[in-house]
């Protein structure tokens, strides 16, 4: 039989159902060892740091690929790079002062080589917050990565370290919702070399050129893989990508929204049932979507 490659986002996909202490579930755990014990391929692709993610792969207790940032790294099986994209300091730095006149963030947060998460707070009297951000992230238990909320920190590594993603934090007023808006379509404008993406009070900035289908796609290349053994599987916005270079073997999640189901083939309840309609050869039909 053909090699085959998944694909699999975390958050909502890998982590569903979720377990706080250990990451994946048993059932998706086997699944993904029994998958690469018969000579396929398993690559992890997700927002988060690539620092977080080898944790992630541990618990797999396989050799696995990983698409770190939502694609800015990646790094094969063996720990080789296959991309290491990331913002030019001095341009994301000058695009993030014009931010701060124009639409005064709440906070700034990015993803980084040195700090998991770094986050920069410009309300420096709201202890209040703070302490509430550090007891909520204590309940993520497993799933938290290392973050640190100093000023300091945040302008060392946005000054001369590798960021790979920023996130801006513009308020929860309609009117900052409204702001948050227009800044994306502000910076796509400014600034080609950076991508950005709205999601109601909150703006995501990447390098351009940067998303999981692309580096889906690299690594189907460099495995040698061809398409229609590629499967894919996600529930988030970020995910689309994936879906849209493999249609034929796109799985979102049950409890994706609607915005990212359109894009999929099939739908799907948890990541272990991945392969249930090729041992059955049925499917179930859930509020008209074909559910496996």
């Amino acid at each position: 039989m053909p090699k085959k490659l998944l694909v699999t986002d975390l958050d909502g996909t890998l982590f569903l159902p979720r377990r706080p202490r250990n990451m994946i579930s048993k059932r998706n755990i086997k699944f993904l060892r029994s998958f690469i014990d018969e000579g396929n391929e398993v690559v992890l692709a997700s927002s988060r740091s690539y620092e977080y993610m080898k944790e992630v792969a541990k618990v797999i207790d396989r050799p696995v690929g990983i698409i770190a940032s939502n694609g800015a790294l990646l790094v094969n099986k063996n720990g080789i790079i296959y991309q290491d994209t990331h913002f030019d300091n001095e341009l994301i730095m000058d695009a993030l002062k014009e931010i701060e006149v124009t639409a005064s963030p709440r906070a700034h947060l990015l993803v980084g080589e040195r700090y998991n998460i770094c986050i920069e707070d410009f309300d420096k009297f709201n202890f209040l917050v703070r302490g509430l951000f550090r007891f909520i992230y204590a309940l993520q238990f497993n799933y938290k990565e290392r973050y640190s909320l100093k000023r300091e920190d945040f302008e060392d590594e946005i000054s001369s370290g590798k960021v790979y993603k920023v996130m801006l934090f513009i308020g929860f007023s309609k009117r900052k919702r409204n702001l948050a808006k227009k800044v994306n379509e502000s910076i796509r404008e400014k600034y080609p070399s950076v991508e950005s993406s709205w999601s109601g009070f909150v703006d995501e900035l990447s390098p351009a050129g940067i998303d999981k289908g692309s580096a889906a796609k690299l690594f189907a290349s460099k495995l040698n893989i061809s398409d229609d053994n590629v499967y894919v599987v996600g529930d988030g916005g970020n995910d689309i990508p994936m879906f849209k270079e493999y249609p034929t073997n796109a799985f979102a999640m049950n409890r994706a929204p609607k915005e990212v189901k359109k894009y999929a083939e099939k739908i799907l309840k948890h990541v272990y049932n991945l392969f249930d309609e090729n041992k059955s050869g049925e499917t179930t039909q859930v509020e008209g979507e074909e559910t496996v």
